[in-house]
């Protein structure tokens, strides 16, 4: 307060000026900006939000890496044995149609034939395109076909999103709860980028498109552009388990060992680092991770609800306690 008594409409007022140092703003006092007192590193707060990984949870995580590298070698497959003419169309047809059958979602209360038709109606859909979409790279020499479909697919692998089965296992828990009740149709995607499962599901069937230009008739492309949609949009909305993930690897590395015997031990071995090594070292490096935080943070703000008449209050009504905290007049 001045001579002429005025409050400083900026400054609180002291209700007690003993001459001790307070962290506190706005308020003149006999220290530089720069000072800081004798108890500066007692609030200094080691590995507060740390969580310790457990190697379990890691390689669970590590197991949907897995499944869906799988399916992506199994598309890759079926592409080689139809250019190849390693197998019949028709084999693959009957492959599509029993996938199709088991994968098509059925809502509550729909009638079976319901599915079998809109299966159908997702076949004839590709089939008419099929043709259209085969063109699309025909005049690409093979050499940049195969380079742009292996970004695509670790495109694919890198975006998709990976929390569609913890979603679906907590749904099945919620189902199966007493009290739980059966909702409509899940819808996949719950992860803080959800437009990562769109790039994901994009990439994947850019990389069949791709791929299907080198077949030889628009059969195949067909039959594969069927079977690629089955692999990536149907068959990551089924929940599975371990032991349908663990089919799914062996299967993968047996198909490619038919084709390719390196390969498949290329393979192979990067299902071990995926699943073994991968886990353990996280694990290990996160036992010499710091997180230090002290009184040179950002202040956050906690506890103080402001209503529109508090946002309008006096700055001159301010006091500052003798424990160094402003109240608030």
């Amino acid at each position: 307060m001045g001579g002429d008594g005025l409050v400083d409409p900026v400054r609180p007022r002291m209700a007690h000026d003993d001459g001790a140092w307070r962290k506190v703003l706005y308020v003149s006092q006999p220290y530089p900006d720069n000072h800081v007192g004798g108890t500066f590193l007692d609030q200094v707060v080691l590995n507060a939000t740390h969580v310790d990984v457990e190697f379990s949870t890691v390689f669970l995580a590590a197991v949907d890496v897995v499944r869906q590298l799988s399916l992506v070698v199994m598309a890759s497959c079926a592409c080689h044995v139809l250019r190849e003419n390693k197998a019949s169309c028709a084999a693959v047809v009957g492959v599509d149609v029993l996938l199709l059958l088991l994968l098509t979602p059925r809502r509550r209360g729909e009638a079976r034939g319901v599915r079998v038709r809109r299966a159908l109606a997702w076949t004839c859909a590709v089939g008419v395109s099929a043709p259209v979409l085969r063109s699309l790279a025909k005049t690409i020499s093979t050499d940049t076909i195969v380079a742009l479909a292996v970004g695509l697919f670790l495109t694919h692998l890198y975006c998709h999103d990976y929390t569609q089965q913890k979603q679906m296992h907590v749904q099945a828990q919620v189902k199966h709860a007493p009290g739980g009740h059966e909702g409509s149709e899940s819808t996949p995607g719950t992860s803080d980028r959800p437009w990562y499962g769109s790039v994901g599901i994009s990439s994947a069937f850019g990389a069949t498109v791709l791929l299907a230009s080198r077949l030889q008739c628009n059969m195949d492309a067909c039959v594969f552009l069927v079977l690629s949609l089955e692999l990536f949009v149907l068959l990551p909305r089924v929940q599975m388990g371990m032991v349908a993930s663990s089919a799914l690897a062996v299967g993968s590395v047996v198909w490619l060992a038919t084709l390719s015997r390196v390969m498949a031990d290329y393979l192979l071995h990067t299902y071990v680092f995926v699943l073994l090594v991968c886990p353990f070292w996280l694990v290990r490096i996160q036992r010499g991770k710091m997180e230090i935080k002290g009184p040179w943070d950002e202040a956050k703000p906690e506890g103080i609800q402001l209503s529109p008449a508090s946002s309008r209050r006096d700055p001159r009504l301010d006091v500052l306690e003798p424990d160094g905290k402003v109240k608030i007049g």
